[in-house]
């Protein structure tokens, strides 16, 4: 039953974002913007980023879809590549990140 819940959930919310978007005029995907956080738990081995993306439905990282605007990622050795999917309204564009001991170097 949860399961049903949360996909009835993650449904309206993306109907809500697609609702929105039809309305623009420009309907292309951009970065709005990202940034490179310790998690708000304080725990040390995890890294948190955070971003913004205009006309974004939905977001494919480590294989699960979110609509969260962060995600956690276990820390680990300096220059771990990331990528996230970010689908659009009929567009969908893949952006890659090198995750650095203290910032983040956006790829593409």
């Amino acid at each position: 039953m949860e399961n049903s819940v949360n996909k009835f959930d993650f449904n309206y919310h993306v109907f809500k974002r697609i609702c929105t978007i039809m309305m623009r005029k420009s309907k292309k995907i951009s970065m709005l913007y990202i940034d490179y956080a310790i998690t708000a738990s304080g725990n040390d081995n995890e890294v948190e980023i955070k971003y913004r993306f205009r006309n974004a439905l939905w977001f494919t990282a480590n294989n699960k879809k979110t609509l969260a605007n962060r995600i956690a990622f276990p820390k680990q050795q300096d220059g771990k590549e990331v990528k996230i999917t970010v689908q659009g309204l009929f567009r969908k564009q893949e952006y890659s990140f090198r995750l650095m001991n203290d910032h983040i170097i956006v790829l593409k």
